[in-house]
């Protein structure tokens, strides 16, 4: 064979075409297998952007496709008319090619959903990283401020995700806000803190920190009882948190100074 003599299975000719787009619309699978073997690439398009895939899928050679898709075939990948290989499998009647098609689609697009996931945590992580090198420094609204981005990362990250995936979005995420609910208290924003505290919650209902955090927050803005109700649950969760018996306690004076003086 021409390739055993060193024959380069790239070359192209003067029209564009080369043996792959040869071999593939005309269904020579094992002529195929062999240029693909040899190095050929399966990513040039001829004039209106027409791949080998599109020729194999306009002409139902499932087995080529196979093959190409094997090889890295991208199956989203479009002519200039805007048709894809499974726009011409399926309008040309090749039920077979259009299934594997398909079922390429789907397999392509969760991969492809994948690594916009990781991506995107990616950068949640390095802005939550930011946020705990600023809060480090003392530069408590800059903190805030990352955190914020990263918590905003993530909820771009919607169901369903990975079970994976998922665990690791919600661990970031609830870490984010409890980070966040400590920064905005060095902050006095206390309405901020309720706010990131009740966001974690729904995340995590029995999260001490938040529990504990929010009560804090809840005595500031005057809301004892429901300030008292935070820290009787972080005492059910964890009966030996001596801040939060503290808590309690001191909160317990206040309430009895109140209602002796008739508020």
């Amino acid at each position: 064979m021409l390739l055993d003599a060193r024959a380069d299975a790239a070359a192209t000719a003067s029209d564009g075409w080369t043996a792959l787009h040869f071999a593939s619309i005309n269904g020579h699978a094992g002529v195929v297998k062999t240029l693909l073997g040899a190095g050929a690439d399966v990513s040039p398009s001829l004039s209106g952007g027409k791949t080998a895939l599109h020729l194999a899928a306009a002409t139902g050679q499932t087995g080529v496709i196979k093959l190409l898709l094997d090889a890295g075939a991208v199956v989203s990948a479009k002519e200039s008319n805007g048709w894809t290989a499974l726009d011409l499998a399926t309008g040309r009647g090749h039920e077979g090619a259009a299934r594997v098609l398909r079922d390429a689609g789907a397999a392509q697009a969760a991969s492809d959903a994948a690594r916009r996931t990781e991506k995107t945590l990616d950068l949640a992580k390095m802005q939550k990283e930011k946020g705990t090198a600023e809060y480090q420094k003392l530069s408590y609204a800059t903190a805030a401020e990352a955190y914020s981005k990263a918590i905003r990362l993530t909820e771009m990250l919607k169901p369903p995700l990975p079970e994976e995936q998922q665990a690791a979005t919600r661990a970031l995420t609830l870490q984010c806000l409890t980070n966040l609910a400590n920064v905005r208290s060095k902050l006095e924003d206390h309405a901020g803190v309720v706010q990131a505290c009740d966001d974690a919650l729904s995340l995590d209902p029995d999260n001490e920190e938040a529990l504990f955090r929010r009560a804090m927050s809840r005595t500031e803005l005057g809301d004892w009882s429901s300030a008292a109700a935070d820290l009787a649950r972080v005492l059910s969760i964890n009966p030996s948190n001596t801040e939060a018996k503290e808590a309690a306690r001191k909160l317990h004076e206040k309430q009895a100074l109140r209602a002796a003086a008739g508020g």
